[in-house]
């Protein structure tokens, strides 16, 4: 079984139609037979029943859609949050303050985004330990020297 089958098997659920499936997929009608007949042996069930020129889910491929339908979901879900990750014009900035300097974090936030032009950037305050936070600080804000190096808010380069 492969992704490729399961986008296959869901378009032609949804379509209910092999023509109106290949095309939607921009594939041969034939290529698109072949992956379901493949897909129907490995379960060693059969998904569709054919009526003419329109199919229908048997029992079988009812019970199966919503998996198929939530396994592409959580992928497609876990793909745009790794896109979103890596662009650098998306993502949370975590900001580690002590109570006190959480006056200065106005003028920080104005100065990244001057300077970075970045616009989908959320900035995430956390005015406790840094150990306690749940992901690493981006900025971190001390009153003293720590043992912590606070990292730049726009490296060059």
């Amino acid at each position: 079984m492969n992704l490729r089958q399961l986008y296959y098997f869901r378009t032609i659920a949804e379509l209910e139609h092999y023509t109106r499936a290949a095309e939607k997929l921009y594939v041969s009608q034939s290529n698109l037979s072949h992956a379901i007949q493949e897909l129907e042996g490995e379960l060693n069930v059969k998904l569709f029943l054919r009526k003419g020129r329109s199919i229908k889910l048997t029992k079988y491929g009812e019970l199966f859609l919503p998996y198929v339908q939530k396994t592409i979901e959580t992928l497609e879900s876990g793909i745009s949050t790794l896109k979103d990750y890596i662009n650098p014009n998306s993502g949370t900035v975590t900001i580690a303050s002590f109570p006190s300097l959480a006056q200065f974090v106005p003028d920080i936030i104005v100065r990244y985004v001057s300077e970075t032009n970045r616009m989908n950037v959320h900035f995430q305050l956390g005015q406790e330990s840094f150990y306690n936070l749940q992901e690493k600080p981006g900025i971190v804000l001390t009153t003293r020297q720590a043992r912590l190096r606070p990292l730049p808010i726009h490296r060059k380069g």
